[in-house]
């Protein structure tokens, strides 16, 4: 139903952005006619939940309601503050996040492009902790080693825990996602990388 054009935790993990839209799709057709309500879950693979987020169904914390059909709103572009809502974390520093985005559907949309699900998932990343272990994996690429060019272990394995953790979320397989960045790239993650050159066996 909805793109997202911007979902992002800023830097100091002090607001989350989201800017989307409808689908040109949905709205040329008719089948839907606004952005309805946006919500915001911080959560761990024990807690994981699928579902349509509602008052009498939460799912995480509703920070967005349009509540009206007078003026119908295609787009939406806000600023989460975190301290702004009861029952978010006072930080979104090393956080995962999902967004549900629901959609005031005037009838269940059939499309070719499968893009009709009602609401749209989206996952934002604190993605500091992954840069800052990126760069010091990716220094095993000019570290000298008695025995000449050697494979940076450490570096490489952590680009495929990495690629794996996107293609999980890409995939929406959610819950292995959340249990890949909780056990990897959360605060509390111990990955150690390989000390030695791997040149004699």
């Amino acid at each position: 139903m909805v793109v997202f054009d911007e979902l992002r935790i800023t830097e100091d993990g002090k607001y989350l952005i989201i800017n989307a839209h409808l689908r040109k799709e949905i709205v040329e057709q008719d089948y839907a006619n606004r952005i309805d309500e946006i919500w915001v879950w911080a959560c761990d693979s024990s807690q994981y939940k699928e579902g349509v987020p509602s008052d009498a169904n939460p799912i995480g914390v509703k920070v967005y309601s349009w509540g009206t059909s007078a003026s119908p709103r295609h787009t939406v572009d806000i600023k989460v503050n975190p301290l702004e809502f009861d029952g978010l974390p006072s930080s979104f520093k090393n956080k995962m996040l999902f967004v549900y985005v629901n959609v005031f559907t005037t009838e269940e949309p059939v499309l070719s492009c499968g893009c009709a699900s009602n609401p749209s998932v989206g996952v934002a990343l604190d993605m500091g902790l992954i840069y800052n272990q990126f760069m010091r994996y990716i220094n095993e690429l000019n570290r000298p080693t008695p025995c000449g060019t050697t494979i940076p272990q450490g570096f490489t394995d952590f680009i495929l825990r990495f690629n794996a953790l996107l293609l999980a979320m890409d995939s929406k397989h959610y819950k292995k996602g959340i249990e890949f960045f909780d056990k990897w790239f959360s605060k509390d993650s111990k990955l150690v990388s390989s000390s030695n050159c791997s040149c004699h066996g």
